[in-house]
């Protein structure tokens, strides 16, 4: 799929196109459907828009009552610690909405240490099954199930928590795995929806920021091929539209 690439040098502004949109394709869906899905990015890019999101002239027009929320990743923390990104979005944007509690997913509702991560796992990728049991019945691998996945992008080129070289990358079937983060990372230990997984979204969104990814960023668009070989976030794409939203950086 032919990526569309949207480049900003004011992060606000990028903010509010990317929120634009999103608005509109909530609408537009929540008239077809009924609700509208969409899975978080972690990591502290996002945070920014995130707020945004929570600011009164967006929640006051988004339709946030059917929009359901999940998350493309998770430290393997508790939901209070720094690191957690679903206490990031709750503290920022989910507690100073209208979101019904229901329609938000965390991957630990309850964090316990001496429950193995694979289980945890194993119960959100049921919670994901359970939400689109109705769609995933026709067995069909073309078949979009998030309506939106918002993805950010590392210095080493993952998405999500599909690093390279971990096994979770080469996942073909699972739709939530653990993960393993390289050493350098503060917290090594993930849970991450996979490519199947994201792959299967009517739309992908890439907010990426920062001039230190300008090499990455340059590759996966321009030599796709060999990013592909390098940069997990190569291996993206969606059913509808791949979408770039870059800031402070050139192509």
């Amino acid at each position: 799929m032919e990526p569309e690439l949207f480049f900003f040098q004011d992060i606000d502004k990028l903010n509010k196109a990317v929120i634009t949109s999103l608005m509109l394709f909530a609408y537009e869906t929540v008239s077809e459907t009924g609700r509208f899905s969409i899975a978080l990015s972690g990591g502290k890019t996002p945070l920014s828009l995130y707020s945004m999101m929570a600011q009164d002239n967006v929640k006051n027009n988004f339709p946030y009552f059917n929009t359901y929320f999940f998350w493309g990743d998770e430290r393997f923390v508790p939901n209070n610690h720094s690191e957690n990104n679903f206490k990031r979005a709750k503290e920022i944007f989910l507690s100073k909405t209208n979101i019904p509690e229901e329609n938000i997913f965390p991957v630990f509702p309850l964090y316990k240490k001496n429950i193995p991560i694979e289980q945890y796992a194993q119960e959100y990728e049921k919670k994901i099954k359970n939400f689109f049991a109705e769609t995933l019945d026709d067995k069909s691998a073309d078949t979009p199930l998030f309506d939106v996945t918002l993805l950010g992008i590392g210095t080493d080129g993952h998405t999500a928590s599909l690093f390279p070289n971990d096994k979770a990358l080469c996942e073909t079937d699972k739709l939530v795995v653990p993960a393993l983060a390289p050493p350098e990372y503060t917290v090594r230990e993930r849970i991450t929806v996979t490519l199947p997984l994201i792959n299967r979204s009517r739309r992908v969104y890439f907010i990426v920021s920062g001039n230190e990814k300008q090499k990455i960023v340059d590759t996966i668009i321009n030599d796709p091929e060999q990013a592909e070989r390098v940069y997990p976030a190569a291996r993206v794409t969606a059913k509808e539209r791949l979408m770039w939203y870059l800031h402070n950086i050139k192509i």
